[in-house]
């Protein structure tokens, strides 16, 4: 029985702060995550993984208010505290999506 392709999930948020666009990837001919085999050498121009799903989640308009202030250094400690909480849960609901 062959081992399975790796997955991995990519989430990214760019400069606008405007949501999170997610992607979920199965890398064909690499080792499992976690064994020690070597990736595969990298020739030719296809394709090296598949998509197996891809979304987008438009922040709320408080959240993307507090990204955004976060960017400009204007929020307190506690604030920043509170935001990586937020955003933490935001990330996780979104990749939730293609589980």
């Amino acid at each position: 029985m062959s081992n399975p392709s790796p997955r991995v999930l990519g989430l990214m948020s760019g400069t606008s702060a405007d949501g999170v666009d997610c992607v979920l990837l199965e890398l064909n001919g690499f080792p499992p995550i976690g064994s020690s085999g070597n990736p595969p050498e990298l020739t030719g121009t296809g394709p090296r993984a598949n998509i197996l799903g891809q979304t987008y989640q438009s922040y709320p308009r408080e959240l993307r208010d507090s990204v955004l202030a976060a960017a400009r250094d204007e929020l307190k400690t506690s604030e920043l505290a509170q935001l990586d909480f937020e955003l933490g849960e935001f990330l996780g609901n979104a990749a939730l999506e293609l589980s």
